[in-house]
């Protein structure tokens, strides 16, 4: 056309500007809003649409600036074939050369593979079914752990343990912690969030950041857990990517049904079978240990000759040993604080003390109050801490973490020790 090459690029440009602007912003306007999607998805596909828009964005500065100024500097081999070339111009001139071999070697092929098809199609097949082969050679999970740099220690103290126990045992885990390096803070949780409970805590581990440990969070956790057998008198369970929003186990199987005795018994062959697979550690029950109780069985006949409901009965013991707010109390610092008035903890752990509480009689003129054990049997059991449900049917779950493997090397051998369970009706 006559031009010069300064001319001949910024014409250019301006040509094609307009849409290589439309077709950019098109792309970013589909994959950016990938980057800040909530959930799953948003893990899979932030990286993804960040980079797609981030490329494009590069893409669209360099057709503006830099392709057209080396537009204006090369020579074009083809108006020009006898201008003298440079050390870089050689070298793409190689580069040309070894691209057009291989494109000539690629039109071979592709005539080859379209004048004999059958066999074309047998290579591909072959080649495709041989590679379910590696399958079996290759960890399968549904996502693979990330290290975001926390650790969680759920620590749970025999039944009936008091709050103080296990609060020792969670300073124990604190002084423990310490002394590991890659261990930048913690906080601890008593009878508290999802440690509710006098027998149960929580730890939330800090770690420092990625760059300073040589050790993932997940690798972290073998470490830890080995370190805290040294400590007698509490069960541990050491999670990755916990902190205080609570960590989930990567491996999880319900049982449900109506019988919570059968429950349990199908929920202790498990977890036996579950530590038998290697690869598998923290195996834990939902069903918590049975926590001591007193069992209070009124005589309602005995009950209806003195005079006494059971409501009333209901009430007096819920007031003496749940406690009932008094008043409030104002603290120096203006938090208003409920004033709660029950027995002291010795009478209430007390069968003697129990029996001999009062209850008022509610069919006499003048107040007459009775000792409880002349209408009630006070007698200590073992109970569940709680009962857990899935649409309304009782549930206990077994979870359990995996220490040097991935989740599909345990899943067949976990199908299987459920296969073999022996569960009964229902």
């Amino acid at each position: 056309m006559g031009k010069s090459h300064i001319q001949a690029a910024l014409d250019g440009t301006r040509e094609i500007g307009l849409a290589v602007l439309a077709t950019t912003l098109s792309i970013v306007a589909v994959f950016l809003p990938l980057a800040f999607m909530d959930g799953i998805i948003g893990r899979f596909f932030m990286q993804f649409g960040v980079t797609v828009s981030v490329a494009v964005l590069i893409s669209l500065f360099v057709s503006f600036t830099l392709d057209p100024m080396l537009s204006s500097v090369w020579y074009d081999p083809d108006s020009q074939p006898g201008a003298k070339r440079g050390a870089i111009g050689r070298l793409i001139g190689l580069f040309d050369k070894g691209f057009d071999k291989l494109s000539h070697f690629y039109r071979g092929v592709l005539g080859w593979s379209l004048r004999h098809r059958i066999i074309t199609m047998l290579v591909a097949l072959m080649a495709f079914g041989s590679s379910f082969l590696l399958f079996p050679m290759v960890g399968v999970e549904f996502m693979p752990p990330s290290d975001n740099g926390q650790i969680q220690i759920d620590i749970e103290t025999p039944a009936g343990s008091s709050t103080d126990y296990t609060a020792v045992k969670a300073h124990q885990v604190e002084a423990l912690l310490s002394a590991i390096p890659e261990v930048e803070s913690t906080y601890t949780s008593v009878n508290a969030g999802t440690a509710s409970g006098e027998n149960r805590a929580t730890i939330a581990v800090d770690l420092v950041d990625a760059s300073e440990r040589a050790s993932s969070s997940q690798e972290m956790t073998a470490p830890i857990r080995e370190a805290l057998r040294a400590i007698p008198g509490a069960s541990f369970v050491v999670t990755a990517g916990g902190g205080l929003g609570g960590g989930d186990s990567p491996i999880q199987v319900k049982l449900l049904g109506e019988n919570l005795d059968g429950l349990a018994s199908a929920a202790a062959q498990l977890n036996q079978a579950m530590l038998a697979i290697p690869g598998i550690v923290d195996v834990e029950l939902s069903l918590q240990q049975a926590q001591p109780l007193l069992d209070i069985v009124v005589d309602r006949q005995a009950a209806s000759d003195m005079g006494v409901g059971l409501q009333a009965t209901g009430s007096a013991l819920r007031a003496m040993l749940g406690g009932e707010t008094a008043s409030e109390w104002t603290n120096d610092a203006g938090d208003q604080l409920d004033v709660v008035v029950r027995l002291p903890e010795a009478m209430r752990q007390s069968i003697d003390a129990i029996g001999d509480l009062p209850i008022a009689q509610s069919q006499t003129d003048t107040p007459v109050t009775i000792r409880l054990d002349q209408i009630a049997e006070v007698t200590p059991t073992l109970g569940p801490s709680e009962i857990q449900r899935e649409n309304l049917t009782r549930q206990v779950t077994i979870s359990a973490n995996i220490e040097g493997g991935v989740l599909g090397d345990v899943t067949a051998q976990i199908d299987a020790a459920v296969a073999a369970l022996e569960l009964p009706a229902g």
